[in-house]
């Protein structure tokens, strides 16, 4: 539960960064941004290129288009971005996405990244735990605990403490690999192990479950996105029991105002963002743009689902509605019935994008709900 917890709050501050990085990277301002001091406290920046010096005495939240953390966080390292480089040392964990990100520093816990490209480079030393989604993986660095790795092309060159497991589309182990565990894979090609490599827990390859051809290619159940949308809308659960009560509420007396603001932000947002890119100046305020709408395309299907999922709960099991555990039940539930129904022809389209404006207009309802409980209560 500690563990649920702080990832909890990790991705609540990603999403926070991203929003200011919506709120403060303006045309107008330098190109990069930097902190070079020791900071007392946690450190939040946001901008087009992104440098970071010094220490850092808490935690350091860095979301733009290039970014390279070279200072000492004494906290965790909180990165989004799309190119993003570490080189500087993180006491505790460091949580970064982007498009291709390369680590080569000492991290003094777990690694959780998703991205295009992803490098764990040789002069990196992880003292934890690492998982990784991404389209191409390479790891050279040591790695102290266990590796999860999801992806399409991944090379394991390394010392690795415990186990791994691998779910990707080839899978090369180095000959620099020295793997104290054993190694799981799930691959679609026979992995290629070089004769110097040495995996003491030996290779153990696993057997797609029966469903797995028609639920895993057909209905995407258990894919990444599939995945995401589980975990991000259990976070938003527990970390408020009573969201999707607000959310069904809004979606039964505001039912106007839902869809309204949810076919506006999804429509006027790409527009924007389109009319700031064809403009040299205005693109820093694109890429903020953009990372903004990717997060509320992913927050806006979340809550979609949780609506979803608490309007079933609400007909069958009324008593249990304001349990997170039986809405997470519900959550998952939901996601499984609207994956299936996707795959339907034009109604599961249909389906798909109801979900998601009416995700996204519930939510904004909801920040705007609470921005002005916020505003009355300072003015109080």
């Amino acid at each position: 539960m500690r563990q649920l917890r702080r990832d909890t709050f990790t991705l609540l501050v990603l999403w926070l960064a991203a929003t200011v990085a919506a709120l403060q990277v303006r045309a107008d301002e330098p190109a990069a941004p930097s902190a070079d001091q020791a900071s007392e406290s946690d450190t939040f920046v946001a901008g087009d290129d992104i440098s970071t010096h010094g220490d850092i005495n808490g935690a350091s939240v860095l979301a733009g288009g290039r970014i390279e953390s070279g200072a000492h966080v004494h906290g965790n390292a909180i990165l989004f971005g799309g190119d993003i480089r570490v080189t500087g040392e993180a006491r505790e964990s460091l949580y970064a996405v982007g498009g291709d990100i390369d680590i080569e520093s000492r991290i003094g816990n777990d690694v959780r990244v998703a991205g295009g490209q992803v490098t764990i480079g040789p002069q990196a030393d992880i003292a934890g735990d690492v998982t990784i989604a991404a389209g191409h993986i390479r790891i050279e660095g040591p790695v102290a605990g266990d590796i999860r790795l999801a992806g399409g092309q991944i090379r394991l060159d390394g010392p690795v403490g415990g186990n791994v497991r691998v779910r990707a589309g080839q899978l090369e182990i180095g000959p620099n690999a020295r793997i104290a565990g054993r190694v799981q894979f799930e691959t679609k090609e026979p992995p290629h192990i070089d004769s110097a490599a040495q995996v003491k827990g030996g290779m153990q390859a696993e057997r797609r479950a029966w469903y797995s051809r028609w639920v895993g290619s057909r209905s995407n159940v258990g894919g990444p996105r599939w995945f995401a949308l589980l975990v991000v809308g259990s976070i938003m659960i527990l970390a408020s029991p009573a969201l999707g009560a607000r959310f069904l509420e809004d979606l039964r007396k505001r039912t106007g105002a839902t869809i309204g603001w949810g076919l506006i932000s999804f429509i006027a947002t790409p527009v924007a963002l389109v009319l700031c890119a064809i403009t040299i100046i205005g693109l820093p305020l694109a890429l903020a743009l953009l990372l903004a709408f990717l997060l509320l395309l992913l927050l806006g299907s979340a809550s979609g689902m949780i609506a979803l999922g608490q309007w079933g709960l609400a007909r069958i099991a009324p008593a249990h509605a304001s349990s997170a555990g039986f809405q997470i039940l519900a959550l998952l539930a939901t996601l499984i019935v609207v994956s299936l129904l996707r795959h339907l022809p034009l109604i599961g389209w249909l389906v798909g994008f109801a979900v998601l404006v009416l995700g996204i207009g519930v939510l904004l309802l909801e920040l705007s709900r609470r921005m002005h409980t916020d505003s009355k209560a300072a003015g109080a």
